[in-house]
């Protein structure tokens, strides 16, 4: 127990580094306004959507979510993408506060990322459909191509909902049946969500597909730079 605690005292210190001038954090990683929280299960989600408008990858792309009342931080959580979130791509992102801050009245969203990162080219989402289940959840189901030249390994689909105004319902993340996928494999994927009490006002969603790319010797097309962009909207 802490129940005799009364006070507290904190101490920041960290590592001076000198940032290095050949690879500048880009400008134009932007979180979209179309963000939202919701509470379920005693725990308060908060979900949005990143967009990298940059010509470049981006890599450890970290969202932080304050909470506050009457001004006053009250709680704060941050969630990671764990791969690279490729030039011109958007994905969401979901923020978890357990248990949910028992008084708050707003929040804002920051980001922190680095320009780099490699991603797997030529990933492509065919077959995919999303519905509400009979206990009022929501699935989407579908596939995934390896049409590039490099095995994928730890291929993830992120999965956007969205109401009829375009604001986040949820965010969810899964990874494809076989994990990894040589060129020209193709595996399924199902992205559930079940949190929410209801996804009756789901009107629309967004995949965004990515992995890690790993040389094999395995003979395939070259992808096209369309390719570049591995995500998919219905």
């Amino acid at each position: 127990t802490y129940e005799n605690v009364a006070g507290y005292h904190l101490y920041v210190q960290g590592r001076p580094e000198s940032a290095p001038s050949a690879t500048p954090t880009p400008s134009g990683v932007d979180i979209l306004n179309n963000h939202a929280a919701y509470t379920a299960g005693g725990s308060l989600y908060v979900v949005g959507e990143v967009v990298n408008r940059t010509n470049s990858n981006v890599d450890s792309l970290q969202i932080t979510a304050n909470m506050f009342n009457q001004g006053q931080l009250v709680d704060a959580e941050l969630a990671g993408f764990l791969k690279p979130v490729a030039a011109g791509s958007k994905a969401c992102f979901k923020i978890s506060f357990w248990p949910s801050p028992t008084t708050w009245d707003s929040y804002n969203l920051t980001r922190s990322y680095q320009a780099g990162g490699t991603v797997s080219l030529g990933l492509n989402v065919f077959n995919d459909s999303g519905a509400r289940t009979q206990f009022d959840d929501y699935e989407i189901v579908g596939q995934i191509r390896n049409d590039g030249a490099q095995r994928a390994t730890f291929v993830e689909v992120i999965g956007t909902l969205y109401d009829a105004d375009g604001t986040i319902v949820d965010c969810e993340t899964t990874y494809v049946f076989t994990t990894d996928l040589n060129p020209g494999e193709t595996s399924s994927f199902k992205v559930a969500f079940l949190q929410r009490a209801t996804y009756e006002n789901v009107a629309g969603y967004h995949l965004y597909v990515q992995g890690r790319p790993e040389s094999v010797s395995l003979a395939a097309p070259t992808p096209s730079a369309a390719d570049v962009l591995t995500e998919y909207s219905p």
